[in-house]
Formats: structure tokens, C-alpha cells, sequence
């Protein structure tokens, strides 16, 4: 019995959106009040990320968290600010420490 099959090579898969009310969305948002110390700026990336293949194929919420210099992503002059990336991994910190605790 012959089996015909086709495959068909997607490069990006659809963009992904989590709500503002979404789990992962409010701890990521305390860690950084906790954190920082004022409320994040919430928007919406109109563009591909990588995300996409987590929420998708993993099943696993996700949200994108940026600490680059604006404007530069993907270029020859990307970078990061020092005071960005200290910033960052203290809200990260703040994160897992508050969800490691709650699975203990």
C-alpha cells in the first residue's frame, strides 16, 4: 500500500499573545514592581520571536522580557546597557526566587 505524504517547510510560526491577565504575565509584573520598584511598561512586539516556538510546540506561557538598547536589536551596533542588564537580572531574580518558593 503506497503512502503519499507532503511536506511543506514553514520558516516562522504564527506570532503568539498571552493577556495581561495571564499567570505568567502577572508574576513577571510583581517581580519587577518588587524589583525596580515601579510598574513595567506592558506593549505588545509586532514582530516574530522565538517565544512563539515555546507557547506552541512546548505548550509552555511565555511572555518577551527585553533589557537591549532600544533601537539597536539585530545590528551591528547592538547593545546593552550595563545598568539594563543589572536591572534585568534582578527582576529575574525576583521571579524565580517567588516561584521556586511556591514549589517548595
Amino acid at each position: 500500500r503506497e503512502h503519499r505524504s507532503e511536506v511543506e517547510g514553514v520558516k516562522d510560526l504564527v506570532p503568539f499573545e498571552v493577556s495581561e491577565d495571564a499567570p505568567i504575565m502577572q508574576h513577571m509584573s510583581k517581580a519587577y514592581e518588587a524589583a525596580l520598584g515601579c510598574v513595567p511598561e506592558i506593549d505588545i512586539l509586532v514582530a516574530w520571536a522565538d517565544g512563539a516556538n515555546i507557547v506552541r510546540y512546548g505548550g509552555t506561557p511565555s511572555v518577551l522580557f527585553g533589557i537591549a538598547t532600544e533601537g539597536t536589536a539585530h545590528s551591528e551596533n547592538e547593545t546593552v546597557a550595563i545598568d539594563n542588564l543589572v536591572r534585568g537580572a534582578k527582576v529575574m531574580a525576583v521571579y524565580l526566587c517567588q516561584q521556586l518558593a511556591k514549589s517548595s
